[in-house]
């Protein structure tokens, strides 16, 4: 799944995993398009391991998002 990050500097996409288990699609009708969905998956950035963690609202694609830096393996 690629993630857009539309307020970088010429914006940024990123290609990430989906973890299903951590993503939220409870509050959504997603063949409605409305609602809002958590999205969660790791990937690795700049060879960093990091955790993508984004809240999307159906009806706009439009929402926010975090990266969180993973300890790497040994």
């Amino acid at each position: 799944m690629n993630i857009k990050f539309t307020d970088t500097r010429g914006g940024t996409e990123i290609g990430v995993t989906l973890d299903a288990a951590a993503s939220d699609t409870t509050g959504a009708d997603i063949e409605g398009h409305r609602g809002n969905v958590r999205i969660a998956g790791n990937l690795t950035l700049d060879y960093q391991p990091v955790r993508l963690i984004a809240d999307v609202a159906l009806d706009t694609l439009m929402g926010s998002g975090r990266l969180q830096l993973q300890e790497q393996a040994a």
